[in-house]
């Protein structure tokens, strides 16, 4: 939700975050001292937060709601085909 208000994002290695955000903005779980980091160097660098902010707002694109229902219809029916 927040990569489609365009803003800059930092998340954790866990789950399907990596498949969203450069492995930059991945931190590893528990570690305080790396996401302190990130956001303070995120938030001191305007251009790279402002760039972050653009390219997320590009990329949640591709998980729009429409976008997925397509995908998940095609594979489905691939599905199918193939089980007949």
């Amino acid at each position: 939700e927040a990569m489609a208000q365009a803003l800059p994002c930092i998340g954790s290695t866990a789950g399907g975050i990596p498949e969203l955000l450069p492995n930059k903005y991945c931190i590893e779980p528990d570690n305080v001292t790396a996401l302190y980091k990130q956001l303070n160097n995120l938030s001191n660098d305007i251009k790279e937060l402002t760039q972050q902010s653009e390219l997320n707002l590009i990329k949640s694109k591709d998980y729009h709601c429409d976008l997925l229902t397509k995908k998940r219809s095609d594979f489905y029916q691939k599905l199918k085909e193939l089980s007949l």
